[in-house]
């Protein structure tokens, strides 16, 4: 079992809340008074025990704010419990540190209106559809990219596992990332038991291999210096997700299927949100975190030596050799937690665990290595 010596993450019976039933107003009112009350006490851990079936996305929100808006001056620990699903299931994966207890069960499934029947939908006008799709993906994104950033500590968490145990620093592959990233995800694929599991595994894997690639062309190293604007930056996206887009999809008519534009256009904004300047100030953070642990004995020396000289220089050293690693991670973190979001998706919380959507199951050897942990701390 974990280190019980590292209280930072250990649930306190002294500061803990409880979430039970669906996700509700009569929830979050409960919530308030008690959250707030732990928070004006100090700034130790709060500890969410979490066992629902989930709720509508305006009380998530509510929850989200309430609890996780402070989680870098104040950890939130969620421990889940029973059946955690829909928005309950993100709430767990959202935590500092995620617990689960043996037996838990999670479904994760993207954003719902749950007041639309069959009756009501004959009602549904062509712009109200589009107005509500809009709404739809804005939310989809948004829930993505707050999971993706609690995954991605996991996710180097189980690669660093991996990629130590096997000695991989002096490998031919560690320059490639796509194709270390390969091996981690066959690596993942063994401990998985749900076949469900490995082919979510497998389309998050396929489509970083076809995003990375993407990605890389925009990355501000290699930009050229005269593009300093976002707005800049994203009208070249566009245009080079169009035009290969377009490759593609030209009929004889020499036009673009309707259809393909929501591919296009998820396709770019999963792109501009990859590529967000918090997300790249995120892998440049993460970057100076783990990246001495991607480094051999000569390249550890080279480091010190370039430390001592100037700070800034050895972190651009350490930048250089780590984050395209990295960088690749966080692509695939960002994939997989955008693939929860399409149909649902049961599954066990050891699955969980391996996925990187948990960091410990409790009474099993699926544990945290206080190491890591040491070290999650939002950059």
């Amino acid at each position: 079992m974990a280190d019980n010596s590292h209280r930072s993450h250990r649930p306190d019976p002294c500061r803990t809340v409880k979430i039970r039933g669906p996700l509700n107003q009569q929830l979050v009112d409960q919530l308030k008074p008690a959250v707030r009350l732990l928070q004006k006490r100090s700034k130790q851990p709060i500890t969410i025990f979490i066992k629902s079936r989930g709720g509508g996305i305006d009380i998530f929100k509510a929850i989200d704010e309430l609890c996780f808006t402070t989680k870098g001056q104040r950890p939130v620990i969620v421990v889940g419990h029973g059946s955690v699903r829909s928005a309950a299931a993100y709430l767990l994966v959202m935590g500092e540190y995620a617990y689960a207890k043996r037996g838990t069960r999670l479904v994760f499934h993207g954003v719902r209106y749950q007041d639309i029947n069959a009756q009501n939908l004959k009602s549904i006008k062509k712009e109200d559809a589009m107005t509500m799709f809009i709404r739809l993906e804005a939310q989809n994104r948004n829930i993505v990219s707050k999971q993706a950033e609690a995954v991605i500590y996991r996710v180097i968490h189980r690669f660093l596992d991996y990629w130590l145990a096997r000695n991989l620093r002096k490998s031919r592959s560690r320059r490639k990332p796509l194709l270390q990233l390969h091996f981690y995800i066959n690596y993942i694929r063994k401990h998985l038991h749900s076949a469900k599991c490995q082919l979510l595994l497998e389309d998050a894997y396929k489509y970083t291999k076809i995003i990375y690639p993407l990605a890389c062309n925009f990355h501000p190293a290699t930009l050229n210096s005269q593009i300093h604007t976002q707005v800049a930056i994203r009208a070249k996206m566009f245009k080079f997700v169009f035009s290969r887009k377009s490759k593609f999809a030209l009929s004889k008519e020499d036009t673009i299927h309707e259809a393909l534009f929501s591919e296009l256009m998820t396709e770019y904004f999963f792109l501009c949100d990859i590529m967000a300047p918090d997300h790249l100030l995120l892998v440049r953070n993460l970057a100076l975190k783990f990246g001495q642990r991607f480094l051999t004995k000569s390249e550890y020396a080279n480091y010190k030596r370039l430390n001592e000289k100037k700070a800034d220089t050895g972190d651009a050293y350490l930048h250089k050799i780590a984050a395209p690693v990295l960088f690749a991670l966080w692509h695939f973190s960002m994939a997989l937690c955008r693939r929860l979001m399409i149909l649902e998706n049961p599954m066990r919380a050891a699955d969980a665990y391996w996925l990187g959507l948990l960091d410990e199951i409790l009474e099993t050897k699926l544990t945290w290595e206080p190491i890591i942990g040491e070290q999650r701390k939002r950059c």
